[in-house]
């Protein structure tokens, strides 16, 4: 994530391939709301985090500065629309 753990600027989005953490996505800014209400609930990552230091803050084809990155803590697994959302065991969204 981008931002302080108290108030979130952007979400990146991790998932693990392996033993690798791979970032798959990242959010647009968050609105202040957002912000505050994500910031509420996000616990520091534990020591040994693989996620990177810094990822660049914009846009993914272009370069610029890059910024550190804040790690926090999984704590949620969430579902859309009969999909999971996070790693584990794949199973198929219709049945």
């Amino acid at each position: 994530m981008i931002g302080p753990i108290t108030r979130p600027e952007v979400v990146i989005a991790g998932l693990y391939r392996g033993a690798d953490l791979v970032i798959v996505g990242r959010t647009v800014p968050l609105s202040p709301a957002q912000s505050a209400e994500l910031g509420a609930v996000l616990t520091p990552a534990k020591p040994g985090h693989p996620g990177p230091d810094e990822i660049t803050s914009q846009r993914w084809d272009v370069k610029d500065s890059k910024k550190p990155s804040t790690k926090v803590q999984p704590t949620r697994r969430r579902r859309s629309r009969g999909r999971r959302r996070h790693p584990g065991p794949a199973r198929s969204a219709t049945r």
